[in-house]
């Protein structure tokens, strides 16, 4: 394929994730999570996020890429579940876009809100903690929030992403994430300390 026919039939993320599993396409985007970020949990995976402020594609990749946040891409690869519902476009060419770098903002949102629908998105939650960090070695912790309904949200850190050790249950936390899925769970995955912030 040219580079000209890939950007006349790329999609948006959002268009990629309404298509079949098992579909080739090419989908354009920015980086909302650096490659390999996630690798600890997806079996060494050294994929990233292409997302645009409407959804998010977790790219995967075994090769090891240095894109910072921001960085325009262009993706062609077929789309599959990881194996546990996340959908991922397994990536068989990647290129630079010429165009500007662009931050995603993360989008506010409650706890039912994390489902199928914002699955891939950049999203940021406000809760308490329910109880202590819990430890989901090699992959990574687990936390859980509570809201003001006291519904609780699991947050899962990365294996290089530990939790404090100050962290107690009827702490205020904000956290901003990728909106992930693993079996029947959705849940926020962080990307750096910098986005659980005490409120």
């Amino acid at each position: 394929m040219t580079p000209l026919l890939a950007l006349l039939l790329a999609l948006s993320p959002l268009d990629a994730r309404s298509r079949p599993l098992g579909t080739t396409l090419t989908v354009e985007g920015w980086v909302s999570v650096p490659p390999a970020t996630f690798a600890s949990f997806l079996d060494n995976d050294q994929g990233f996020v292409l997302a645009d402020p409407h959804a998010g594609l977790f790219i995967s990749t075994n090769q090891r890429l240095t894109y910072p946040l921001g960085t325009p891409l262009q993706v062609r690869g077929t789309l599959a579940d990881n194996g546990h519902g996340l959908l991922i476009l397994r990536a068989t060419q990647i290129r630079v876009r010429r165009e500007p770098h662009r931050q995603i903002q993360p989008r506010t949102l409650r706890f039912p809100d994390l489902n199928e629908s914002t699955e891939g998105l950049l999203a940021t939650v406000e809760g308490t903690l329910a109880r202590p960090p819990q430890s989901d070695l090699p992959y990574g912790h687990k936390l859980f929030l509570r809201d003001a309904a006291s519904r609780e949200l699991q947050i899962f850190l990365p294996a290089q992403l530990p939790p404090d050790p100050s962290w107690a249950p009827g702490l205020s936390l904000r956290v901003t994430g990728f909106v992930a899925q693993y079996n029947q769970t959705y849940e926020l995955v962080p990307r750096s300390p910098r986005d659980i912030q005490p409120r």
